[in-house]
């Protein structure tokens, strides 16, 4: 068989690029944001409840953007998971309640300390926040409870917050927020024929009555990925489920602690969320990481040979690039020159999602948090 001249060999590669460039597109199609409204028929009752386990640093910029809310909620509840640091202290100086767990029980963890703040709230609603996450604006609470109040003040309302970085290893996430979006199908061009993978751990809203007639947090304590079950446990008991971006309205920096924290972060789960997406979108989202791992690749060969591809190749990447560069600012607010080098953001991408299969399927357990936990 004669090898393909260099002329077609080229038209090949570009095709390939084409289709893996447009896989993007329809992987990532478009973002629901929380409408602007904050009209509503009644006051809202939230009770709010935050798991709390070592969250010093994060925590006072979460109680301070709550209480400048122009919606004031009925409780604020921390709910402490044995912090070795003044997380205590701190939610007790901002007026919070503080739920800490009794000598007789032995759970621990995201999913007990929810269900424990759930049956200490009070409210008609309950509001669970991660400890890492604020409310950008005074009218961010109001948005929340019209948005739920849209929907009959039932099901799940849940927000991936926007994610905001300062040091340049933080921008290692970009893959990885784009993709917990378009993983949740409903994000694709094919919103209304796949159901929706699970909610958003960090915000998620719904109605106390509901919440305990599907179990809560309860049936979620065997789960690394709460957020997912407790979604499906709603959708299964025949309540809605709405997801929303969170720019403008509820942001969050992920894992200030440094690149080990990190990478502890995203690898402790991210093996276990793929398997909830649809394969459709997972085969389009292998091949979105695929065309731009290759798009580095590509351009590179043609830097350092005698072909005359270079343009096509810069082509190829810029494109790429302008896409990698919406897909970003949908989901957070990043550093531009790691945007430029988003070859590398795949690499990453790759190598840690390899190493969470490994810690998944065969050791089959992460660590979180200075714990072991089996999966």
């Amino acid at each position: 068989m004669a090898f393909l001249g260099g002329q077609q060999m080229l038209i090949l590669i570009v095709c390939f690029f084409t289709v893996t460039f447009l896989t993007g597109w329809i992987a990532f199609f478009r973002v629901s944001y929380l409408p602007k409204t904050i009209e509503m028929k009644k006051n809202a009752i939230i009770s709010i409840i935050i798991p709390v386990r070592n969250e010093a640093e994060n925590l006072p910029r979460l109680l301070r953007s709550l209480n400048q809310q122009y919606l004031q909620p009925k409780e604020i509840i921390v709910v402490d998971d044995d912090s070795k640091d003044c997380t205590v202290q701190i939610a007790k100086q901002f007026g919070a309640e503080v739920v800490k767990k009794s000598k007789e029980d032995s759970t621990f963890g995201k999913s007990a300390a929810c269900y424990r703040g759930a049956k200490k709230a009070s409210g008609e609603w309950l509001l669970f926040l991660d400890a890492d996450t604020y409310l950008e604006s005074p009218e961010s609470l109001q948005r929340f409870a019209a948005a739920y109040y849209a929907q009959n003040g039932s099901g799940i309302l849940s927000i991936q917050p926007y994610h905001t970085v300062r040091s340049y290893y933080e921008s290692l996430s970009i893959v990885f927020n784009i993709l917990v979006l378009a993983g949740m199908n409903v994000f694709t061009i094919f919103k209304d024929s796949f159901s929706t993978t699970g909610a958003f751990g960090p915000c998620l809203l719904c109605s106390r009555e509901e919440y305990f007639l599907t179990g809560g947090h309860e049936v979620t304590q065997t789960s690394i990925m709460e957020d997912f079950v407790l979604g499906k446990r709603f959708q299964e008991q025949g309540f809605s489920l709405r997801l929303y971006a969170g720019k403008g309205v509820i942001h969050f920096r992920m894992y200030p602690e440094g690149f080990t924290q990190l990478v502890e972060g995203w690898s402790k789960n991210f093996a276990v969320a793929s398997q909830s997406t649809h394969p459709i979108v997972l085969f389009l989202i292998a091949c979105w990481i695929t065309g731009g791992l290759g798009a580095g690749v590509f351009l590179f060969v043609s830097l350092t040979s005698s072909n005359s591809w270079l343009i096509a190749a810069g082509v190829i990447y810029m494109l790429y690039l302008a896409q990698f560069i919406i897909f970003a600012t949908r989901v957070g607010r990043f550093h531009s020159l790691a945007m430029v080098v988003y070859p590398f953001l795949f690499l990453f991408f790759i190598i840690l999602f390899s190493w969470s299969l490994i810690q998944t399927h065969l050791l089959g357990t992460v660590s979180w948090k200075g714990r072991k936990i089996k999966i």
